[in-house]
């Protein structure tokens, strides 16, 4: 979609590029130098990586048309600009950008701030918890300077923002940050020289989102590895919470359970039958519980 043909006059950019292999769309109301640039740059490198599409074609070894590894530098080299992180609704189903664009503009001219929208990946072909891992990824590459080369500029201060299903996923991105640990290598450090045995998930792959959850022990031969590949992580902070969250109509709950909400306020738009077809679609190819955190924040604990 050309979303140059729904922007107000006087919205520069509405461009739509790829963080961490995600598609996002990048809005700005008053774009500066360095964000044209940036894109600018970005899209000659996608046309050089089309016109070399045979090549890649005849190469097993899949490629992507972006930054997918973490570069040399934490930002620092970058201008500073805040950014707003907005999740979409849809019901997992779709994605409502072009509906948003009007107060996404507004919002990015009011705070002089850039609007990033990941284009998470959708059901019915990709369930829990691909949306949300994407998002993860894309949040933690913005949190850690990895985008910087890509953008132009380090992340400032980060709002996320989410509504309808988009509020269970900026929700659900608090949630799995505070539960699965998502930290630097400097904590991994640490708790070696402390002697403690941290466990690790290898197939969520350390390069972008680290998670502390129990299924492999790190021994001190991989922990020692991992601090040699990535020397520049040793002063750098990966990851942060967002600095600010708001949430408009989110779905917090996917549990079929009855509340008082749902029976007061029952909706005609949306049917509990279809709440719960999209609740079922959504977990479809996980075991993970409904009433998990990371699935339903509803359910988060007080200190999280």
């Amino acid at each position: 979609m050309n979303f140059y043909n729904t922007c107000p006059t006087g919205a520069a950019i509405a461009e739509r590029i790829i963080i961490s292999g995600v598609p996002c769309f990048i809005i700005c109301r008053n774009p500066y130098p360095a964000l044209s640039t940036a894109l600018k740059r970005f899209h000659r490198q996608a046309e050089r990586e089309v016109s070399h599409l045979p090549d890649i074609l005849e190469d097993d070894e899949p490629r992507y048309i972006a930054y997918s590894k973490r570069t040399q530098s934490n930002g620092d080299d970058y201008p500073a600009k805040d950014v707003i992180f907005h999740l979409t609704g849809g019901g997992f189903f779709t994605h409502t950008i072009a509906g948003d664009l009007p107060f996404l503009i507004d919002w990015s001219a009011a705070t002089e701030s850039v609007v990033i929208c990941p284009e998470y990946d959708l059901l019915p072909e990709h369930s829990f918890p691909v949306a949300i891992n994407q998002i993860t990824d894309v949040f933690c590459a913005l949190s850690s300077g990895d985008t910087a080369p890509i953008l132009g500029f380090r992340a400032n201060k980060i709002v996320v923002t989410g509504e309808s299903s988009g509020g269970n996923l900026a929700s659900s991105l608090i949630c799995k940050l505070c539960i699965e640990e998502i930290v630097d290598l400097n904590v991994l450090r640490f708790a070696k020289e402390q002697g403690q045995d941290f466990l690790y998930n290898e197939a969520e792959g350390f390069l972008f989102t680290p998670s502390l959850v129990a299924s492999e022990s790190l021994d001190n031969s991989k922990l020692n590895k991992l601090v040699e590949d990535n020397d520049h992580w040793k002063e750098t902070q990966v990851v942060r919470l967002p600095d600010g969250l708001m949430l408009n109509c989110p779905v917090l709950n996917l549990c079929e359970s009855i509340s008082p909400s749902r029976v007061v306020n029952k909706d005609p738009i949306l049917p509990s039958g279809f709440l719960t077809a999209i609740s079922q679609a959504y977990l479809s190819a996980s075991s993970a519980s409904r009433d998990h955190p990371i699935v339903s924040p509803f359910f988060a604990s007080d200190h999280l």
